[in-house]
């Protein structure tokens, strides 16, 4: 699995690259939680006291069935809302 951050770019770099690996993005993951901050992420994000934030971690997966990148995303929570639209199999 590669760790790396996610840099979305308006030509889409970042899936450009994943094709030249060979890895074809077949399938996602997500974990969701919501949580208190950590201090550094309160003074990033400038926080008020008793905002949560939202914890991401995002898995995708390859054609084989194998995870190949992981990113995590700390998002403020009162500013904040998921969508997803995801066909199921």
């Amino acid at each position: 699995m590669t760790y790396h951050a996610k840099v979305y770019s308006p030509n889409g770099q970042v899936y450009l690259c994943e094709h030249k690996q060979h890895h074809v993005m077949t399938r996602i993951q997500e974990e969701v939680s919501a949580r208190m901050p950590h201090p550094d992420e309160t003074r990033l994000l400038k926080l008020r006291p008793g905002v949560p934030v939202l914890d991401v971690w995002h898995t995708s997966i390859d054609q084989d069935g194998e995870p190949y990148e992981l990113t995590r995303f700390v998002m403020r929570g009162d500013m904040t809302g998921l969508r997803y639209d995801v066909p199921v199999e």
